[in-house]
């Protein structure tokens, strides 16, 4: 049995079930379990910025998808598939590494790799 406090609306349901607080959100046709949802820092359509020969150059997120672990190989389920010319994926578990969702994170990141190769 799910509980509403375990659903994505419960903040904002309008439905006033007298369960609300409780158990009953098995029985809720809207119920969206928050333990099944994985953020990504980017949507489709979004500009982000990818690490590539030095330097941070922005690309469009075309789909984000979910993949079997075994056909990436990776820790991460989560790819977004790219395109600037040529196409790419972006696995969640190298954001703020290898890409990341803003242009200033990007310019901050190549500051701080700047300072860091100055400073060795």
């Amino acid at each position: 049995m799910s509980y509403c406090k375990e659903c994505i609306h419960f903040g904002i349901c309008k439905r006033g079930f007298p369960w609300a607080d409780g158990k009953g959100g098995g029985w809720c046709e809207d119920f969206k379990n928050k333990a099944q949802l994985i953020e990504v820092p980017c949507n489709v359509g979004d500009k982000v910025y990818v690490m590539r020969y030095g330097m941070y150059q922005e690309v469009v997120v075309l789909s984000i998808y979910l993949t079997d672990k075994q056909f990436t190989k990776r820790r991460s389920h989560v790819l977004a598939l790219f395109d600037f010319g040529l196409r790419g994926n972006l696995y969640l578990d190298e954001y703020g590494d290898k890409w990341v969702a803003t242009k200033a994170e990007a310019e901050k990141k190549l500051k701080e790799a700047k300072e860091n190769a100055s400073g060795s």
